[in-house]
């Protein structure tokens, strides 16, 4: 009897564990349906987003061109552009649309942006231009894949620091808002190639504006600057640079850095001379500088590649025999300034067709004038001026041809 004894107790044993097994067998059934039921939650509520984002889209006139009304195809969605709808503020759900690389939206009444847009983290670009957006959020940084952001013609204020994150940029627009101060942190936008800050508040310019070694276009006319870091020296791949409509007194020395400039404006501010440096410029083909200025340097000459010069609207009361040495301007403009008489060299721009010496003190004209038959627009609308008889048929001959003449 006690032999067999042992043989039973392992008996049981195994009983017991065949027991445990199948409740455990039983246990993941039951799981199993907890999983499948959760799932049909998951289901639902990704359905859930969907039907919000829909309606949010029927009551705004935004047909299922731009937003399927299919939850496959909405999922697959890369880009989703609107234009012109009386849009107040846009839904959360939007954030879901994780496939957007282009998110666009103009001539809206959007004034505030919902955080979750910046899950989008596969955007490139991302637009809202003329609509009323105040602020923007800080976890716009989050959006590191982006390489064009405009705001153009909104009610920003301010930059919030995390726009630093967003080093893939080339191209960054905030024209037409109210922007006063620019955080040091984009300079760490090292990609930027184009950068438009026109027609904000902005009254000074970080240094760190110098760190942006790529621009090729800076625009920030229609401001508030009245000083131009040094840093801006860096800039060395610039082609396009406009300052107008500012309260800068001078330009840094430093401006001459800039070779690769084709376009510099500097119009509207109150600069009195320009550094002789800007002579380094010497691939200019555009400059305007209607200012205070009283003098032009005699290095204005070296910049032969000019077509195009604006002295409008300044103190200026001579004009440097110099002048004469750009002999591929087709432009000159020298209306309501300060100026007494031209110098002869005038005549050697005989590629000239625009030349406007309206309301000026001129009293005469070099005879040499006689030489600029090119002309198609010439204004000479001086309260002083008397001409010669040669003059006076010079101006027939070209009438004659064509030319439009003001007197």
């Amino acid at each position: 009897m006690h032999k067999n004894l042992p043989v039973t107790v392992k008996s049981k044993d195994v009983t017991l564990g065949r027991a445990k097994s199948l409740l455990g067998i039983t246990s993941k059934i039951l799981n199993s349906k907890s999983l499948v039921s959760s799932g049909k939650d998951l289901i639902d509520i990704d359905e859930g987003w969907m039907k919000r984002l829909w309606t949010w889209a029927f009551m705004n006139g935004i047909y299922d061109d731009l937003i399927p009304r299919d939850k496959y195809k909405v999922k697959k969605l890369t880009e989703l552009n609107i234009e012109e709808k009386d849009i107040t503020e846009l839904p959360k759900e939007i954030g879901n649309l994780i496939n957007l690389t282009e998110l666009s939206f103009w001539d809206t009444n959007i004034t505030e942006l919902p955080r979750e847009i910046c899950d989008l983290i596969n955007l490139t670009d991302l637009s809202l231009r003329y609509s009323r957006l105040a602020e923007l959020p800080k976890e716009i940084g989050n959006l590191i894949n982006l390489t064009e952001l405009s705001f153009w013609n909104n009610n920003i204020t301010e930059l919030p620091k995390e726009i630093g994150n967003l080093t893939n940029l080339t191209n960054l627009c905030f024209g037409e808002n109210n922007i006063i101060v620019l955080p040091k942190e984009i300079g760490n936008l090292t990609n930027l190639v184009e950068l438009d800050l026109k027609k904000n508040n902005i009254i000074e310019l970080p240094k760190e504006i110098g760190n942006l070694v790529n621009l090729t276009e800076l625009r920030l006319d229609y401001n508030k600057i009245t000083e131009i870091p040094r840093e801006i020296g860096n800039l060395v791949n610039l082609s396009e640079l406009d300052l107008s409509f500012n309260q800068l007194i001078e330009l840094p020395k430093e401006i001459g850095n800039l070779a690769n400039l084709t376009q510099l404006s500097l119009s509207a501010n109150n600069i009195t001379e320009l550094p002789k440096e800007i002579a380094n410029l010497t691939n200019l083909t555009n400059l305007s500088l209607g200012n205070k200025i009283t003098k032009l340097p005699k290095e204005i000459g070296d910049l032969i590649n000019l077509t195009s010069l604006s002295l409008c609207y300044s103190k200026l009361a001579e004009v440097p025999k110099e002048i004469g040495n750009l002999t591929n301007l087709t432009y000159l403009s020298l209306e309501y300034t300060d100026i007494i008489q031209l110098p002869k060299e005038i005549a050697n721009l005989t590629n000239l067709t625009y030349l406007n010496l309206q309301n000026n003190n001129i009293t005469e004209l070099p005879k040499e004038i006689v030489d600029l038959t090119n002309l198609t627009s010439l204004d000479l609308m001086c309260d002083y001026l008397i001409l010669t008889h040669e003059q006076e048929k010079w101006i027939e001959e070209l009438k004659n041809n064509g030319c439009e003449v003001k007197l």
